[in-house]
């Protein structure tokens, strides 16, 4: 085979075989040709640029002297493989030019036969994939980093083919769902399976709208295997491929933020609550307030077949006035309690000893106090919320317990425990199992919110764990769930501990007993006749002397006239048109500085002077006794 570098000036005519020598020299593709021995008989133009040899340097070279680093590729050995009579590709040879220059090429080598089919020769072509190959780690790089990225921040990645219905999921998407790695769903059917059922509709009829426009966003909730509800969003795109279109997805867990919205909104509901509380409680207690002294004077002298009546109608009357204190302690309206360090366990023992007289006798009771767990509290406020725990797991034993209904309550001190939510240092626990039907997670994520009930209607008003998880949170506390289906409850009430013990002036003294001075003379100041009338009554028959003004400015004259008598006490209504109650208690004080004020209120209110506060409604007798304390002190 003679040499030749395909170099000619002579014109060119079609079909003349200088033509496709031409076409060879000036291709962007190096073309060089090896005859058997491996010497070299073809270099074109491209490959002098590739190689920085020219033609004369190397036809009739032997390819492997020139250019020793075909060994370290294996192309020594490719050459031979091709004059075997086969076909060679190599694919992304790295080469670093004098310059530093990094350059990969692309290699083909193909056998070069004569007439009579034998093989000649090699021929081999060499392109310039630098470029190419430069793209190719551009986007790994990118595919690195989004992978990184993806995965740091739990973000699954999924695509779906529409024509053929095949999905595809990454491990992170698998994983969000709750399923295993590479257990993708089948298609977009049991796809929405996956879906909360109340989102499911609004899912399928979001994706038909996506798939229109090519691109959309959805949130929605999930039920995993293990019962987690959980919220997802997923961005999704439609892109056009030479296979058709394709959809690609990337989905992301915002649980925690869609909590920290709902934690807002319960935030924003609460306050709204508390200041329509305040209005409601303020008439509502006043209509109580109106109802209760009344009926028990009535109770004094009503003949027996009445009796029966009037007292249930009080115990209507005192249980709608506990919704409204639970609805006050819920909204954290409730008054400014007053609290002392004391010994958790003898409060649990004792309202756990009123439960097994009231609760069903089946039910056994067991209660463990396992140390002496101290805690800076309002002891009334934390047995109210100890007692609602018992009556919750009381009722999840109505509604379906087994054959030997059970309710054990423990309290001890605990730390570092993972239900602690990472909140470190020493806590009290009062936890309350119980081997009722137990609830499913939907169901226990919703069962402190007010007026949420499983419980038939009028079996409940929904505010009990309410108003123990506000109690909880007034004490710097809170209070955890652990359920499900067929396994009972457990309810924890966690404040936080403290050390010490209780001393001398933390002990609420009772006031010695007094007999009462029956010629004390009260002025009641009420706007609300009803309430001004039954209060008098109540005072009058426990023996006070009893003057009544419906309103600030009526009170002040009373005091004020030169003839009017010498109160010994005030009972002032808070709100009333007008003066106020704390504008008439500071008129008072210049008029009468030494009588004392006492007032009555049907919200919350605390008197910037510490002058004592009773809250409507009262039972007579209390009422009666509170202001003869007063009196006396």
């Amino acid at each position: 085979m003679s040499r030749t570098s395909y170099r000619t000036s002579s014109p060119l005519q079609v079909g003349d075989p200088a033509l496709a020598a031409a076409v060879v020299q000036d291709s962007v593709d190096g073309f060089a040709v090896l005859d058997r021995e491996g010497r070299y008989v073809l270099w074109n133009a491209a490959m002098e640029r590739f190689t920085g040899k020219t033609a004369d340097e190397v036809l009739g070279q032997v390819a492997v002297v020139v250019f020793p680093t075909l060994r370290e590729h294996g192309l020594d050995v490719a050459i031979q493989r091709v004059l075997r009579g086969e076909v060679v590709a190599t694919d992304g040879i790295e080469h670093i030019e004098p310059d530093g220059t990094r350059k990969v090429y692309d290699r083909l080598y193909t056998p070069l036969r004569d007439f009579a089919g034998d093989v000649a020769g090699v021929i081999a072509i060499v392109r310039d994939s630098t470029a190419r190959y430069t793209a190719l780690d551009a986007l790994r790089t990118s595919e690195s980093k989004l992978g990184m990225a993806a995965e740091a921040w739990s973000i699954g990645l999924w695509t779906w083919d529409p024509a053929g219905g095949a999905v595809t999921w990454d491990d992170t998407t698998c994983k969000l769902f709750g399923r295993a790695p590479g257990d993708a769903p089948k298609g977009r059917d049991e796809y929405l399976t996956l879906i909360h059922p109340d989102d499911r509709e609004r899912s399928r009829e979001r994706i038909a709208i996506g798939e229109a426009e090519g691109t959309w966003e959805h949130e929605f909730r999930i039920i995993r295997s293990d019962g987690a509800v959980r919220w997802l969003t997923s961005r999704t795109r439609t892109v056009r491929t030479d296979r058709g279109d394709l959809v690609l997805g990337a989905v992301f867990d915002v649980t925690e933020r869609k909590e920290a919205e709902e934690r807002q909104r319960a935030a924003q509901r609460l306050e709204l609550v508390g200041q329509l509380t305040a209005g409601i409680a303020h008439n509502f207690n006043n209509i109580l307030m109106g109802m209760l002294p009344n009926l028990q004077l009535a109770a004094r002298s009503a003949p027996a077949a009445l009796l029966p009546l009037l007292r249930d109608a009080e115990q209507s009357a005192l249980r709608a006035a506990g919704v409204v204190q639970e609805l006050m302690t819920y909204a954290g309206r409730s008054r400014t309690t007053t609290r002392r360090v004391v010994p958790l366990g003898p409060l649990v023992e004792q309202t756990v000893a009123f439960c097994r007289t009231t609760f069903d006798r089946r039910i056994e009771l067991d209660v463990a106090c396992r140390d002496a767990a101290m805690a800076d509290v309002d002891e009334s406020q934390v047995e109210q919320a100890v007692l609602n725990l018992l009556i919750n797991a009381r009722d999840a034993l109505d509604d379906g317990a087994g054959a030997e209904p059970k309710i054990s309550v423990v309290c001890e001190t605990v730390s570092r425990v993972p239900e602690l939510e990472g909140r470190a240092g020493a806590w009290v626990a009062i936890r309350i199992t119980d081997n009722g039907i137990g609830m499913d997670a939907a169901t226990a994520q919703r069962i402190f919110e007010p007026f949420f009930t499983t419980k038939p209607a009028g079996k409940g008003t929904g505010l009990g764990l309410a108003t123990t998880q506000a109690i909880a949170r007034n004490h710097g506390g809170f209070v955890t769930c652990r359920s499900a289906p067929g396994q009972g409850s457990t309810l924890t009430l966690y404040v936080p501990g403290r050390s010490g013990a209780t001393t001398a002036s933390d002990v609420r003294r009772s006031p010695v007993p007094r007999s009462r001075a029956r010629d004390a003379k009260i002025l009641v100041v009420d706007d609300d006749d009803q309430v001004r009338t039954a209060t008098a009554r109540v005072l009058r028959d426990a023996g006070f002397g009893v003057t009544t003004a419906a309103s600030g400015d009526e009170a002040l004259a009373l005091v004020a006239a030169p003839s009017a008598p010498r109160f010994d006490l005030v009972v002032l209504d808070v709100s009333m048109p007008g003066l106020s109650g704390p504008q008439t208690r500071g008129r008072l004080r210049e008029l009468v500085p030494a009588t004392p004020v006492v007032f009555l209120t049907g919200y919350t209110f605390e008197s910037e002077h510490g002058d004592p506060v009773l809250e409507k409604p009262l039972r007579a007798e209390a009422l009666v006794a509170r202001l003869d304390e007063i009196l006396r002190a």
